[in-house]
């Protein structure tokens, strides 16, 4: 049977980055009530017009289950 590995701790720094076991994974901009993730596929970024993915914290917290 494989091990499931534990769930990691998050942290927001004082810059408002958003940390899971010390690996920076985003920016959290409170007042908005976002997460940004910066893209960097070139690509991507160019049709989308933007480096940074934007999520809703709300749609985090609502992510559909594997079956």
């Amino acid at each position: 049977m494989e091990e499931q590995p534990k769930p990691s701790q998050i942290v927001v720094g004082k810059n408002g980055m958003v940390y899971a076991d010390g690996v920076k994974i985003a920016r959290l901009i409170p007042e908005r009530g976002v997460m940004q993730f910066l893209d960097r596929d070139r690509r991507r970024c160019s049709e989308r017009g933007s480096e940074v993915v934007e999520v809703r914290i709300s749609d985090l917290g609502n992510l559909p289950q594997k079956k």
